[in-house]
This record gives C-alpha cells, structure tokens and sequence, in this order.
C-alpha cells in the first residue's frame, strides 16, 4: 500500500476511529502543536487499553498525554542524577587506583573479555566482541579530542595545546562520551574493580557476581528509558530488557513483568540514595494520583501493574545505600 501524506481534514477522520469528540477545533489545535504522529500513538494505545466498548474520548487522550509527558520529565530528572553518579564512579575508582595513567580506559589489560558471564555462548559473544569494544573507545576517544570547536575544554589536547599527543584523561573522557559506552566500559571492567565500585559508590555491602549482573540490567534498564525520554518518545505501555530482582526482594515482590515500565521505575529506585528515593517516591505517586482523580485508572490503561502502590511501597522502602 503506498504511503500518502494526510491532510488536517484526513488526520481528524483517522483520530476519529480510536478516540470520540464534537470539538473539532479543539482537536484541530492539539494536532498542529503535537503532530499526527505523535497523538495517534497515544490514541491508538488508549483504544487498545479500553475496557469499555464506547471509544475512549479527547479529554481521556489528553489525560494520559499529559500523564506521559508528567513521567518523562521526572524520570530524566533524577536519571540526569543517576548518570551523573554512575560515570563519576567508574572514573573516581580508575584514578584511585590508576593514579599514574590517566588514560588506563584505553588500556585492554583493566578489562575480562568475557565479562565475567556464567553463559558459554554470552561468554563467547563478549570475547569476540571484545575487539570491537576497544577499538571503539579508541575511536570515540579521538573523536572527543578533535572535537574542540564542539568541545571547548578539550581543546588543549590538540595540535599546539598544553597536552598535544595525549590522549583523554579519563575524567574528560567519561564526561563528555555516550552513556551506552560507559555502561559497556563498566560491564567489561574485572570483577574485582565491579565489586568495588559497587561498594565504594552504591554501599552494597558484600556484592556478588551475581549482584554485580543484576545491577547491570539496572543499568540497561534506565537507560532505555533514558533514550525514550531524550528523544520525548511514548513511555507508557513500552517494554524493555528484562530486569532480575535483587535477591533479598524476591519473596516481597511479584512484578508481573520484568520487561514493562514499572520494571524500569523499580531499576531507578534501586540505584537512588535515600534522599532521591523519598523525593522520587514523593513526587511519582502526586502524578499517579493527579491522573487518577480524573477517573482514569492507572491499572486500567495499563500504565502500571495491579496493585501498584503496594509493590511500589516495597522497594520504595529501601535505598540502594541501605540494602
């Protein structure tokens, strides 16, 4: 079938299928300032979700954009924070013990090839993808340090700077690289520089091999939701990686999924100190009931689990500095 664009009279007859409304004008008006595209995924979302047969109307459509849009905002919030903390750790640990090579990042022997996984075929993955890894931070290093148009604090370290012919200190370079690579920088870290990065920056207490795995799925977690809401992407009714529990929680908690959005909302409490978490906790349950004082259900749409607020309450409880 070909793809033909769609007028503003077109658009209106393709919204009229999943959601009901008189005021033509005023669907008019949402559709010039958020665009076809956007609104009609949220309209067809909610005529999935329905649970009625009548078709949802505008103002339920508006409710959960704005409800959408009210997460996006505090999940980059304190995903801003979590980043942050997460790229200094890993920086913090390689000075400290690195004191004399600056750019030890760069070096192939802080690193396990195999990343240390239990699975011969993920094992095998991470070996060969090893070369591929280390010749991608080189890169993206050199990428970094030419960039000083871009980049002024860099700037330095090209042809006639102070430190010509070096290469990034891994504090600059942590600062300014993607957060995906950092995260695969930490995963192919040694055990033992995992396990300490974990107790110096997030408290655990005896980290395992296991804990360290489990806190990388945290990781990959927040961050696909971190690139959703970057690019101010639908959140809501979107799957992602799963994520395991963290051992002492698997009797108290019963997700329903590891792949949905309150997996991700778990992940992020997780890795929250005690003062993000209450704030965190404070600020998410305002917009769940905001939203839910409309006569929306938050179970209903499908936005959170059964019972929410109960498990919510659970690993709410508990600060990643406390576990």
């Amino acid at each position: 079938m070909k793809v033909v664009c769609l007028n503003l009279e077109q658009q209106l007859i393709e919204i009229k299928k999943y959601v009901s409304f008189k005021n033509d004008k005023k669907i008019k008006s949402l559709l010039f300032e958020k665009g076809y595209y956007r609104i009609s995924r949220y309209a067809k979302y909610l005529h999935k979700v329905s649970v009625t047969e009548d078709k949802p109307s505008i103002e339920q459509l508006i409710r959960l954009y704005e409800l959408d849009k009210d997460l996006r905002l505090l999940f980059i919030k304190y995903i801003k924070d979590i980043e942050i903390k997460f790229r200094n750790s890993i920086a913090m640990y390689l000075v400290k013990t690195h004191p004399d090579n600056p750019s030890v990042y760069l070096e192939e022997t802080i690193y396990t090839k195999s990343k240390g996984l239990f699975n011969s075929s993920h094992r095998k993955t991470a070996i060969l993808q090893f070369p591929v890894f280390l010749k991608d931070i080189i890169e993206k290093e050199r990428k970094i340090r030419s960039s000083s148009s871009k980049i002024p604090d860099v700037g330095s370290f090209r042809k006639g700077g102070k430190y010509y012919r070096e290469k990034l200190p891994v504090w600059t370079f942590f600062e300014h690289v993607d957060f995906g690579t950092v995260i695969n920088i930490y995963e192919y870290l040694n055990g033992e520089a995992r396990k300490k990065i974990l107790i110096e920056s997030y408290g655990f207490s005896k980290p395992t091999k296991e804990t360290a795995f489990i806190f990388d799925d945290w990781m990959h977690s927040i961050r696909g939701v971190r690139n959703k809401c970057a690019h101010y992407n639908r959140i809501i009714g979107q799957s992602g990686t799963i994520i395991k529990l963290y051992s002492i929680e698997n009797d108290m908690l019963e997700l329903e999924s590891s792949t949905d959005l309150f997996s991700r909302i778990y992940s992020m409490c997780k890795i929250m100190d005690s003062k993000q978490l209450r704030e965190f906790k404070e600020e998410f349950k305002r917009i769940v009931r905001k939203f839910e004082k409309t006569g929306q259900s938050a179970y209903e749409t499908n936005v959170l689990p059964s019972k929410w607020d109960v498990q919510f309450d659970i690993f709410s409880s508990v600060a990643c500095e406390e576990i």
